[in-house]
């Protein structure tokens, strides 16, 4: 999906948030029982942020005009 010039700074913040997330739950698979449930509760705020950011940016490419229609040939 193309994302709008006035959103990519929205779009750069949920990729580094799926990019934490990813590496928290490959975290996860090798951490010890004690420190799963903090691993966890890390994955779950991220998660929470990252919906939150989704909607953002849903909203503003809602929002946003489509682009122009080509120009025909002359």
């Amino acid at each position: 999906m193309s994302v709008p010039t006035q959103c990519q700074g929205i779009q750069d913040q949920i990729e580094s948030l799926q990019a934490e997330i990813a590496a928290l739950q490959a975290e996860l698979n090798d951490a010890p029982p004690a420190e799963k449930t903090s691993i966890m509760q890390q994955i779950r705020a991220l998660a929470r942020q990252l919906a939150r950011l989704g909607a953002e940016l849903d909203t503003w490419i809602g929002n946003s005009p489509p682009p122009p229609p080509p120009t025909p040939p002359p």
